[in-house]
């Protein structure tokens, strides 16, 4: 049966539907009219040369193998210039969306060619111009509800691949820091407590005071509030408090010691942040961090239950921070902990990455499986890309299902890439529709 007035298929598409085979294949013939087999397929190409490799087919009675290639339309071969490169001369298929002209080959005989829209189904092309189309921020929402083992797997799959992204960052600061994994890691915890917001300054913070220096004065919080505020470039010589004063003069002395350098003040961000989340009490509750714990990948190997890896975050500032948030201001008297949730995120956001980069690196499966177990026990993020989600009526109940989800819209759903999503795999195959995917329904939890 041939589709009448198809929808636009995209080149994507066609790679998609060749793979996969989601074609009729009965009766399945060439141009020409001769018969034809698909005993594979090939293995997709994602590099130079034809889209696939080491492709088996039968034509008429002849076995074949080889390279297959795929265009839209078959002059399109010509216009990528196909016939002047080597690569292609092993072509032995030519897949198109629309047959408009022959192809030859170096011997001037005719490639086989197969229009593969006339055995393409309709209802396929119907909910692929539905997915395209779609102006939902989930684009497959109008396509139903993803079944549950598709989803788990697919998530646990992108949780691993949210992780080796974050890598390329932590293997910079490797570099950095000449391998150094115990430098690495204290410059990666700097950066994620400070957020998106201040992430670079507290970087920069932690480059600019290494964490050798900072381990001479690991029994007095006031030193290491001295070099911290100092090099921070907050700090300065007209400071009216008592304690802020003693803190400069401490600074002078310790900078000039370890010939130290302050960064830019101008770099830090206030705006927009819960005075809790301001620059100044977390480096306060940073230094409080150095003095209690030593800053090590191998701390965390001895490490049993998560209660002990979120404990291991239990900051609280000196006790000039408890009437003020910013310097020379006072505030209502509070004590300011860093917090359960804030404990779980940095967990989350900087050392189960960081451990993941260094079990890789060491082959340790035993460190791997565990920063992944932590991952299935915390509790789920809360920002505003999961509350897409939740509009949606997916709901995640671990870290493990926020990060996937994140990673699934920020990566896939944004970009539009639902043909290398296990998720618009399997709504784009099923014959029938599913329940369209709201938040009037059931709501499921991963």
């Amino acid at each position: 049966m041939r589709v009448q007035n198809p929808p636009m298929i995209s080149e994507q598409l066609l790679h998609f539907i060749w793979k996969f085979r989601l074609y009729q294949t009965d009766k399945l013939a060439l141009a020409s009219g001769e018969s034809l087999e698909v005993i594979s397929p090939g293995t997709h190409n994602k590099h130079s040369g034809p889209d696939f490799q080491n492709a088996r087919i039968k034509i008429g009675n002849t076995l074949w193998a080889g390279n297959v290639e795929l265009h839209i339309r078959s002059s399109d071969w010509y216009r990528h210039k196909h016939e002047t490169d080597a690569a292609y001369h092993t072509v032995i298929l030519h897949v198109v969306a629309i047959h408009d002209m022959d192809v030859f080959d170096l011997n001037n005989q005719v490639i086989p060619v197969i229009e593969l829209k006339s055995f393409i189904k309709e209802s396929l092309l119907q909910r692929w111009e539905e997915l395209s189309g779609s102006m939902f921020p989930i684009p497959c929402a109008a396509l139903g509800r993803p079944d549950v083992i598709t989803m788990q797997n697919w998530l646990d799959r992108l949780v691993t691949e949210r992780l080796e992204e974050k890598s390329s960052r932590i293997r910079q600061l490797l570099s950095l820091t000449k391998n150094d994994w115990t430098e690495a890691l204290y410059c990666f915890i700097f950066r994620s407590v400070g957020m998106q917001l201040n992430a670079v300054p507290f970087e920069l913070l932690a480059r600019s005071t290494p964490y050798r220096i900072l381990l001479n004065y690991k029994q007095s919080q006031f030193q290491l509030e001295a070099l911290l505020y100092g090099q921070s470039g907050l700090l300065h010589s007209e400071h009216e408090d008592e304690y802020l004063q003693a803190l400069w003069n401490e600074y002078r002395f310790l900078a000039r010691k370890h010939k130290l350098k302050p960064i830019e003040k101008h770099l830090w961000k206030f705006l927009r942040l819960r005075p809790m989340n301001f620059p100044t009490v977390r480096i306060s509750q940073l230094a409080n961090l150095i003095s209690k714990h030593s800053i090590s990948p191998e701390n965390f190997r001895e490490m049993g239950s998560l209660k002990e890896w979120v404990n291991w975050f239990d900051m609280e500032c000196s006790p000039y921070w408890d009437e003020h948030y910013v310097m020379d201001h006072f505030s209502t008297k509070k004590k300011k902990h860093f917090g359960k949730s804030a404990s779980q995120s940095l967990l989350m956001n900087a050392i189960v990455p960081f451990l993941f980069v260094y079990a890789t690196h060491r082959g340790d499966e035993e460190i791997r499986d565990r920063v992944l177990e932590v991952l299935y026990q915390l509790p789920p993020e809360k920002n505003v890309i999961l509350e897409v989600w939740n509009q949606f009526g997916i709901q995640p109940d671990t870290a493990a299902a926020s990060q996937g989800l994140i990673q699934l819209k920020t990566n896939y759903c944004d970009s539009r890439r639902c043909l290398e999503c296990a998720v618009g795999h399997r709504l784009l195959k099923e014959e029938t529709r599913r329940e369209p995917l709201s938040s009037n329904g059931k709501v499921p939890t991963f």
